[in-house]
Parts: C-alpha cells; sequence; structure tokens
C-alpha cells in the first residue's frame, strides 16, 4: 500500500464514518484483504451479528466461523437471536464454563434457575459470554426447519431461563427487543421483572409476552414488566397474546404434539418438582426480606419521566371492568408524546378513562388507538384528542374502527387539532362502509398523509358527493390513500358506452351532469402539487352475493381520468387536469389501462403528456400482467429504465410439469446461445457445472436470475430497460450479452436438474 493510503486508514475517525456505509459483505471483504486491513475492520466484521435461521447470515452452521467468533466476541455489540440460536448458543456457553472452571480449577457459579445443558445432537463450539452488548434483539418464534436440534427448546420455562440469563450478563444493554417472551403466571412475571430491573442504562424496551388468558392472570404481568422499567427508559412497548396461539411453539408444556404419553407425564412431573424446589426457595427468600422489613415486590416509585413512547396493547378479546390499575400506570407517564394503545370498557369508563388520560398525559402528539380484532367500536380516542390541548397533535391512527367511526365526535376531535395535523391514517376491519371525508379534506391544511384503507373485502370508502362538499383545503399532501364511491358512469338499458359511440359523440344530460362532478374531483386533485403517492380506488358498492369475484375479475379505472379526450369527437379527457402533480412518483389504485374504455381511449398522446408531466414517475398499477402491456407503455418504461410503469411486478411466474425443467434448459439454450459455462445453486449450498452453448449476442440484459421450486419457476431480470412481451419473447428480446443465469433450487428439483442433460450447441 502507499504511504498516503496507509496515513488515512490510520485515521481511527475514517474508519468510524466509513463503517456505516457498508453492508456486512463489504465490511468482511475489507478485513480480508491484507493484515492491516483485517486489524482495522475485525471489529466492524463482529460488531453487529444477525444470527436467525433463514438469514443469508448462516454464522452457527460453521465450526470454522464459530471458532472466530469465539477469538473476537468481544468486539460484538449487537445481537439478533432467533430461539434455536439462542438455545445453541447457551449450550456453547454452559461448555466454555466447564472448559474455564476446569482451568482455573475453581467450581462453576451460575444461577440455580438456570436449566443443564441439553443432550447434544450437534456439534457444539465452546464461545465465551457476551456481556458488553448494547443492542439484544430475540425474535422466538421457531423455524420451521431447525438446523440446532436441541430437546429443551419447546419449554417455555427453559427458554425464559435462557432469556433472563442472556439479558442479565449485559447490564449496559440500551436496546432490548423480545419478540415471544412465555410467562406463565406471576413468578415468572416476578423474575423478568428482576432483570429488567437490572439494566439501569436502558433506553428502548419492546417486549411481545405469551401468557395465558385465563381469570386475567395476565392483567398482573404487565405490572410487573412496568414497575421494573428503569427511569432511563424513553420508549417502551408490550403487548400480550394467548400462550394457547402459540401451542405448536410449546408442544411439550402444553399437551400439544408429544406422541409419547410416559415421556411427557415424566416431563411434567420433573418440572412440577423442579417448580416446587424454586418456589420454596424464593418463599424463603421472601420471609428473609419480610423479616427485615423490605417488600419483596416493591418496584420503581417514581415517575418515567424520560418516557416518551408507550405501546400498551392488552390480551385480544378482554374487557377492562376497572381501569384503576392501567390509570396507576399512565400517571407514571407524564411525558409521553407518542400513545399505542386500546382500552375497552363501557361507555361510562370509557369517557372518564379518556378524560383522564388526555390530563395525566397532556404532551401527547402522536395517537394510535384501537385493535384489528377489536369486538365493539368505543369513542375513546376521540375523547383522547378532544380532550387534550388544542392543535397538538401531529400524528393520529385508528386502527380496526368498525362502521361507527361515523361518530359526530370523529370531527370534533378532527377539528381540535386540524393546523397541527400531519398525518392521518384509518384502518378498519369491518365490511365495506362509508365515512365523511370532509372534514378532514377541508380543515387539515397541513396534512401530508392521509391513509384509508379500502380493498373491497373491508375498509372505509367516501361517497363522490361528501368529497366534493367543501373545498380542499388540504394542498400540502404527498401521500394520499382514498377510495371515493358513485364515481361509475351512469348507464342506460340499449345505450352503449361514451367511448363506444361512432363520432360526433353526443352525451346525456345525466352523463354531461356526472362527468362535470367527475371533472371537479380531478381538478382538487390537480391542486395537491406535493403529491408524490397516489392511490385512489373506484369503490363499488355490493350490490349480490358475487360482487368480491366481479371485482376482482374485472379491472377498474376512473371514467376520462388518464384520458386527454378529443374535441374533434366530443370524447371527455380531464389528464390535462393533473399536470400540476410535477412531484407524482407513484400512482395506484383504479387507473389500470386495461378496461374497455382505457383500450379506446388511452394511447399515444396520453403516455407522451405522462412523459413529459410526471418526471419523476416510477411505478404505476396500469397493467397487472407483463403480456398485456401495450406499445405506447413499454416505451414509457424503456425511457424511465429502471422504473416499472408499465407493471405491477416485474417478477413473472411460469408453471413446472414434470419435463418442465428440461424444457427451460433447451429454451434458454436457443434464446442466450452465447452464455458461457454457468452453474447453479441448491438449497444445500452446492454448485454444480451446467454448461450451455452460444449462438446470439445480446444487447442491455446482463444478469438473470431463476429461482425454481416444486411449482414454478420465478424469473428476476436485472438491468432490464424494456420488456413488451412474455418471458419467452424478453429472453429472444434481450438475450444479446447474458453472461450469468443464476437458478437457485429447492430440494426436491436438485437432484432432477443435476440430472438434466447438458445442451451443446445448437
Amino acid at each position: 500500500m502507499s504511504n498516503s493510503f496507509n496515513l488515512l486508514l490510520d485515521i481511527p475517525e475514517f474508519i468510524h464514518l466509513l463503517d456505516p456505509y457498508l453492508d456486512q459483505g463489504d465490511v468482511s471483504s475489507l478485513a480480508r484483504t491484507c493484515r492491516k486491513m483485517h486489524s482495522y475492520w475485525t471489529p466492524s466484521v463482529y460488531r453487529s451479528l444477525e444470527v436467525v435461521y433463514g438469514h443469508n447470515f448462516k454464522l452457527f452452521c460453521s465450526t470454522p466461523a464459530l471458532l472466530a467468533l469465539a477469538r473476537n466476541i468481544h468486539y460484538t455489540r449487537k445481537v439478533k437471536f432467533g430461539v434455536d440460536e439462542l438455545r445453541y448458543y447457551y449450550n456453547c456457553v454452559l461448555d466454555f464454563e466447564e472448559a474455564h472452571s476446569r482451568i482455573i480449577d475453581t467450581p462453576r457459579s451460575r444461577p440455580s434457575w438456570l436449566p443443564p445443558s441439553d443432550i447434544r445432537t450437534c456439534e457444539v463450539v465452546a464461545l465465551p459470554p457476551m456481556s458488553c452488548l448494547s443492542r439484544l434483539h430475540l425474535n422466538l418464534g421457531l423455524s420451521r426447519k431447525r438446523l440446532y436440534s436441541v430437546s429443551s427448546i419447546e419449554n417455555p420455562r427453559t427458554r425464559l431461563a435462557q432469556i433472563c440469563w442472556l439479558v442479565s450478563l449485559n447490564p449496559g444493554l440500551i436496546e432490548l427487543y423480545l419478540d415471544g417472551v412465555p410467562l406463565q403466571d406471576s413468578r415468572d412475571g416476578r423474575r423478568f421483572g428482576e432483570v429488567i430491573a437490572g439494566l439501569n442504562r436502558l433506553k428502548k424496551l419492546r417486549v411481545m409476552v405469551h401468557c395465558k388468558n385465563e381469570d386475567d392472570d395476565w392483567v398482573e404481568l404487565w405490572s410487573y414488566i412496568f414497575f421494573s422499567c428503569p427511569p432511563a427508559v424513553q420508549q417502551l412497548s408490550m403487548r400480550f397474546e394467548d400462550i394457547q396461539n402459540y401451542s405448536s411453539i410449546y408442544q411439550s408444556s402444553l399437551g400439544a404434539g408429544n406422541d409419547n404419553e410416559d415421556e411427557a407425564e415424566e416431563e411434567e412431573d420433573e418440572e412440577e418438582d423442579e417448580e416446587e424446589d424454586e418456589e420454596e426457595d424464593e418463599e424463603e427468600d421472601e420471609e428473609e426480606l419480610m423479616a427485615t422489613g423490605a417488600d419483596p415486590y416493591v418496584r420503581r416509585q417514581g415517575p418515567l419521566s424520560s418516557l416518551e413512547d408507550l405501546c400498551f396493547q392488552p390480551m385480544d378479546g378482554f374487557y377492562w371492568d376497572s381501569l384503576d390499575d392501567v390509570s396507576l400506570m399512565f400517571t407514571h407517564c407524564p411525558n409521553i408524546k407518542k400513545l399505542n394503545t386500546y382500552l375497552p370498557a363501557d361507555d361510562e369508563t370509557i369517557e372518564t378513562m379518556g378524560e383522564f388520560l388526555a390530563k395525566t398525559c397532556p404532551r401527547i402528539e402522536n395517537l394510535a388507538y384501537g385493535s384489528f380484532e377489536c369486538e365493539r367500536h368505543d369513542a375513546e380516542a376521540y375523547i383522547i384528542l378532544a380532550s387534550l390541548p388544542a392543535q397538538q397533535v401531529t400524528k393520529v391512527e385508528f386502527k380496526g374502527c368498525p362502521i361507527e367511526i361515523i361518530d359526530p365526535a370523529f370531527d370534533t376531535a378532527i377539528q381540535h387539532h386540524s393546523t397541527t395535523l400531519r398525518e392521518i391514517c384509518i384502518q378498519t376491519c369491518s365490511i365495506p362502509s362509508s365515512f365523511s371525508a370532509s372534514t378532514i379534506l377541508k380543515e387539515c391544511r397541513n396534512l401530508e398523509v392521509l391513509f384509508v384503507r379500502y380493498d373491497h373485502n373491508d375498509g372505509l370508502y367516501t361517497t363522490l358527493d361528501d368529497a366534493l362538499k367543501s373545498p380542499w383545503g388540504c394542498i400540502k399532501l404527498k401521500k394520499l390513500t382514498i377510495a371515493i364511491s358513485d364515481c361509475e358512469l351512469p348507464m342506460e338499458p340499449g345505450v352503449p358506452p361514451y367511448y363506444a359511440r361512432q363520432a360526433p359523440i353526443t352525451l346525456s344530460e345525466t352523463e354531461t351532469r356526472h362527468f362535470s362532478r367527475l371533472e371537479d374531483l380531478y381538478k382538487r386533485i390537480g391542486t395537491l402539487t406535493s403529491l408524490e403517492d397516489l392511490d385512489l380506488t373506484m369503490a363499488t358498492t355490493p350490490n349480490d352475493d358475487d360482487w368480491r369475484q366481479e371485482i376482482l375479475r374485472d379491472p377498474t379505472s376512473f371514467p376520462a381520468f388518464l384520458s386527454n379526450g378529443d374535441t374533434f369527437t366530443g370524447r371527455p379527457g380531464f389528464l390535462h387536469h393533473l399536470s400540476g402533480l410535477k412531484n407524482l412518483k407513484s400512482l395506484q389504485g383504479s387507473v389500470t389501462a386495461e378496461t374497455e374504455e382505457c383500450a379506446v381511449t388511452m394511447g399515444w398522446p396520453e403516455v407522451v403528456w405522462m412523459d413529459q408531466a410526471w418526471p419523476s414517475l416510477h411505478f404505476a398499477d396500469f397493467f397487472s400482467k407483463e403480456k398485456n402491456i401495450t406499445a405506447p407503455f413499454a416505451w414509457l418504461q424503456n425511457k424511465r429504465q429502471n422504473g416499472r410503469v408499465g407493471l405491477r411486478k416485474l417478477d413473472t411466474y411460469i408453471k413446472v410439469i414434470d419435463e418442465g425443467i428440461k424444457v427451460m434448459g433447451q429454451f434458454i439454450a436457443k434464446s442466450c446461445p452465447r452464455i458461457e459455462p454457468m452453474k447453479y445453486g441448491s438449497s444445500d449450498g452446492g454448485n454444480r457445472p451446467f454448461n450451455f452453448a452460444i449462438q446470439k449476442q445480446s444487447v442491455t440484459l446482463r444478469e438473470i436470475h431463476i429461482q425454481i421450486s416444486n411449482d414454478h419457476v420465478k424469473f428476476s431480470v436485472s438491468t432490464i430497460p424494456q420488456v413488451v412481451s412474455p418471458p419467452r419473447a424478453a429472453f429472444l428480446t434481450h438475450s444479446c450479452r447474458i453472461r450469468d443465469i443464476i437458478f437457485t433450487l429447492d430440494d426436491a428439483l436438485g437432484d432432477l436438474l443435476g440430472s438434466a442433460p447438458s445442451y451443446g450447441p445448437l
């Protein structure tokens, strides 16, 4: 290396600034460049570890990699583990401690509640414990395919003990995310709370708890977590789910999936004996504490003054008889600015609770309320919004709101914060229902995001009359997702639609009036000059039992929305009203070009206009299938290159039958005959030669990824500026300079393709 380069790399700040911009593969490559680079970049290689089954970084599958980790584990600061990896790592650490105790000739010391190591069914490499972590993420859902088989992985007690052990080793944790913590009773809650209480530097805590939904036992558990949080916590999330929903995960404990009843009874007896011993020890400890005048259950007494973000989602289906306990929680959160919760109760309690919450937490700026599993609507979110100081809330989200969102209190709550609201999100879980959006569109003049979910099966839509009821004041919108009904063309029996008539086209009085109202709507959309993402859906009211099938089968598009019109023939078109959308990047919803109307009204003039008026457009829902793209849109897609203007997806699926692999090989050989010898990869990581000959050259295509599974082949095309036809024609058109084709196969097809004949020159 040159002296100047050495001097540059000797600056530690340079390494520190460059590191965040490199992914793990780049850092690893730099570390392997030379000895000096290895010394510089090795800490960065091991600083963040993501060891989860299914991720490309399968560190625990390689013994050399584990040995390297053992040498550099002191550099690790952030870890993401799956439950399989957690248990495997636990066994590795136990091996290390046993070896270490033999070397220093002292007995091993660890908590009595820790489970023993498993019967070894896989190779274990001794690893020292991670004790310098600042961030720990544990995703505790079982993977479908276990690479590290350990016997106790399904025991919730064992799993909780391992979680508590790993967390307790790292008192300097700043961020702790635990998805799937099994807490079966108050004893588990106390143990987990004690571990959390020892994390004095903790700032972010997110916990998904799996617990029993019996006799409201779970209500006691959240208090152990909340009142154990250290004062430094700034972000806290507590969610609770019924452990019975995860019976496949906790098979041995919940009595599912155990074929040997004698073994199951034996395991249960052993667990009961262990639990009795632990309970006796805990009772003795509590008696000692009580004798000294100390309360064993006392937790933090002061408020969480630093807490600004609180998420509290109770058990689905739970109904609060009294909110005294949860009220105590909110009194400890005087400074929260972001609240995500759902507190179903009777109407009187809801009103009292809403006012109390707004009084005790007066600084709320971001409110998310509701649950997608809610069985009834309540107005607590509206009461909270109306009780907070005026013009303070910037974001509000209503989740799982049924039809009753029409409640007049909704408009009052929105008006109370109309000048400060930047984002409104409404997601429902009921049948399609109408609601009034006029207050939002008129009053919220600083609104940047409006999302109202609608997908024909459930959701909310507004009527055309309501949308046009008042002038729109939300001219700063950047993202708009909304569905509007009553926009369909009025049809008369025996009269063809306007676009199918002979020129000159004469519109009826009803059609003229309807197009006038639609034009008013399109003009208002065109005034949203800051708009970047537009998802505009034409809601269809259900008329019969098969309405969903009709909607899903037939694409829809707003009448004359994407047409320039024709003054000579009298055909209406209002695309020119959207010329102000210079920042438009995404256009979705009922904008398909595949309807009978658009087939007649959309052509080269409209596409050229879009190219000039919407320079930032890179995604649009014009076509559902690649084969349907018309020549004008293929030209636009080619011009935008990396964009997906003509397609919803560039990935194409082709069914594969018994001879499908052979046919695919012959086809690629003919279409891309200048491909050099290539390889395909199977799921076991092996590579085998797959030779093809060459006949043509190509122009633009550089790489094709083909993922083969039991029932389909998935094409992912890279650097292809134009796709104007089905995949077969795409290969023929763009096969000039193909140099790499990468196959990824599953186990079932690996042998099939491996036994397929190699194709020589054709």
